[in-house]
């Protein structure tokens, strides 16, 4: 189920994103493979709205991430170990507001 969920998960699977595709370990980045992350449109509009409405934000930022077994553990859907994207709101210019994270699409395949 799409939802809002911890940052500082988040930015662990990131990191773990980061430390496999910038290392050696060909067979972790193969068994990590998604082909694609579906988002349900009513949960990302929905998120959207609340985090435009709530903040200054005005960018969507995407990132990779590699789910960490702390993340799989919290939000039931997640595969440690596999492909991830995370939707992050961002502010534009001076100030940069609370960042909301977006995630648990559906794994492809």
């Amino acid at each position: 189920m799409s939802q809002t969920v911890d940052p500082a998960l988040a930015e662990e699977c990131v990191a773990q994103y980061t430390k496999m595709y910038t290392g050696n370990d060909t067979t972790a980045i193969l068994n990590a493979y998604s082909e694609s992350v579906s988002f349900p449109i009513e949960s990302v509009t929905g998120f959207m709205a609340a985090a435009t409405s709530a903040s200054t934000a005005d960018i969507l930022e995407i990132k990779f991430g590699v789910y960490t077994e702390a993340f799989a553990a919290k939000y039931p859907g997640a595969i440690a170990g596999r492909l991830t994207l995370f939707l992050y709101t961002k502010g534009h210019g001076l100030g940069d507001p609370p960042r909301d994270v977006f995630n648990n699409g559906a794994l492809q395949p």
